[in-house]
């Protein structure tokens, strides 16, 4: 038996089955009507919503009517749903990417710059800009070539196209090439970010930058001028210019600062001289050569050398005689020790022993810092040895010294106390002995006291023994000196001498004054 249902209850069932039906159909053509296709792509990779939150998934297909079916990452088919555009986005990281792709593509089109393109190039580690070939030319790769050799750059880097027209010099051009002098060149074409050209004395055939070219100008003639210079022997043009531009922290001397050396070294400052008057006279006006700033023989930094030899000269030479004074001081100041023991001659007992002895003394001190003297008048700069302020001092030195004198020379004294006696005979020895003086102190006057008697004294020791020696004594006076000085000449007899005396250039002498 069929149970039908209650009239009330069927109309009810009725009614929610048609709702449901409208309902189904007004969700369908809502998704018709908010879906576009165009939106996301099939397989793209997306976000889309899933209990209300944002999972990664991946689009299916995409109905107009139903909207996008999508599979969620880490879920089984089934669970696949149809979403309105709204429920999927594409992933923030890839949307960022793709802004970025857009703007780099924008970018490259704004540049206008292609594959093959003459441009600037200065990146943050380049001093200056240069010209090169662009190999690739964007939007994800921009990059030059030189040498054949590819170098990555980015887009910022290239600072505008080359523009040939805007090269300093033209084809036809006379100019010079500078390359270890001023050679003349013809340029004879503007290409690749340089030039081409024609040079007397060298080929290069590939494209020359312009840095390399200055302005044509009477480069012979400026050479014939500071060629002397070049020349000189010491002091030169090149080591001059390593000072001058700081290559060079010190410099040796223009020769070695002694006394005999000043003329030549007035000669050296002549040369200079002549050159700047010359340079004064022929060339008033000097290339700029902007292009070329550590060109250190270009023209116009030579003559700024010479214009200011004087000043270069003076932080060379050495001029200051501090050091050599304190010395002189210090040997000529006499002690009691030093009078009793130090019987090698000195300036000190030179200077002490004279009959001027403050006037010789300054005269000593001169001659010891001539070279300082000398130099400093040849640059016409002061050098203040200070000699004048230091007379007081050597007079207490004179006084000091003839209160430490004794009636006997503390030569002699000395050999005494060693058991030396003169006398030693030895006829040949004593001529030796007067041959050296006689060549040595023409002026001296002296009286033989004898020769030692006493053993050899042996010259040297061990691999060193040279020979053996014995001492002729002499009692002098000399019109330079005011105190007399016993005088010890040394007579050698070396090996294998088969018994004769060494020259006299072989012997050596001591001394000491003493006051009668």
């Amino acid at each position: 038996m069929i149970v039908m249902p209650h009239r009330r209850f069927l109309g009810t069932l009725i009614a929610s089955a048609s709702a449901v039906a409208c309902l189904s159909l007004a969700l369908i053509n809502s998704a018709s009507a908010a879906t576009n296709c165009a939106l996301f792509r099939r397989e793209q990779r997306i976000q889309a919503k899933k209990d209300a939150e944002w999972a990664k998934a991946t689009v299916v297909r995409c109905d107009a009517k139903k909207g996008y079916l999508v599979h969620y990452d880490g879920w089984a088919a089934p669970y696949d749903a149809w979403l309105v555009e709204t429920d999927l986005r594409v992933p923030p990281e890839q949307e960022a990417a793709e802004k970025k792709d857009q703007e780099m593509k924008a970018a490259a089109a704004q540049a206008g710059y292609k594959s093959g393109d003459w441009v600037y190039v200065q990146r943050a580690s380049d001093p200056e800009r240069f010209v090169a070939k662009l190999w690739s030319a964007g939007p994800y790769s921009w990059s030059y070539t030189s040498g054949g050799v590819e170098s990555r750059i980015a887009l910022g880097d290239i600072k505008g196209t080359w523009d040939p027209s805007q090269m300093k010099y033209k084809a036809g051009a006379k100019v010079r090439y500078v390359s270890n002098g001023f050679l003349p060149a013809t340029i004879t074409s503007v290409e690749g970010g340089g030039y081409k050209a024609t040079i007397t004395g060298y080929t290069d055939l590939n494209v020359i930058n312009e840095k390399h070219f200055v302005d044509d100008w009477t480069y012979e003639a400026f050479e014939e001028v500071v060629k002397p210079l070049r020349e000189l022997k010491a002091m030169n043009l090149q080591f001059t210019l390593a000072f001058a531009l700081g290559d060079s922290t010190s410099l040796p001397p223009p020769h070695e600062t002694e006394p005999e050396a000043v003329p030549e070294f007035e000669k050296v400052l002549a040369a200079w001289a002549k050159a700047d008057a010359a340079l004064k006279a022929k060339f008033p006006e000097l290339p700029p050569l902007e292009r070329t700033p550590k060109c250190a023989y270009c023209p116009r930094t030579i003559a700024d050398v010479v214009s200011r030899h004087k000043e270069l000269f003076a932080r060379t030479v050495p001029l200051d005689p501090k050091k050599h004074v304190e010395e002189f001081m210090r040997l000529l100041k006499p002690t009691e020790d030093g009078y009793n023991n130090d019987y090698r001659p000195d300036d000190g007992t030179d200077v002490l022993a004279a009959k001027d002895a403050p006037e010789y003394a300054k005269k000593k001190l001169q001659a010891r810092i001539g070279r300082f003297l000398a130099y400093g008048k040849a640059l016409n700069l002061p050098v203040n040895a200070d000699v004048p302020a230091l007379g007081k001092e050597i007079e207490e030195y004179v006084a000091t010294f003839a209160k430490l004198l004794k009636k006997k020379a503390p030569l002699l004294t000395r050999f005494a106390k060693e058991g030396t006696t003169l006398g030693g005979k030895d006829p040949a020895l004593a001529s030796v002995a007067k041959a050296y003086i006689a060549g040595s102190w023409p002026k001296t006057k002296c009286k033989p006291l004898g020769v030692e008697k006493h053993e050899w004294r042996t010259d040297g020791t061990g691999e060193n023994h040279v020979g053996r020696y014995k001492y002729v004594m002499y009692d002098c006076t000399d019109p330079a000196f005011r105190y007399p000085f016993a005088l010890g000449i040394a007579v050698e007899e070396r090996h294998l001498g088969l018994g004769r005396y060494g020259p006299p250039e072989g012997a050596w002498f001591i001394y000491s004054y003493y006051k009668k």
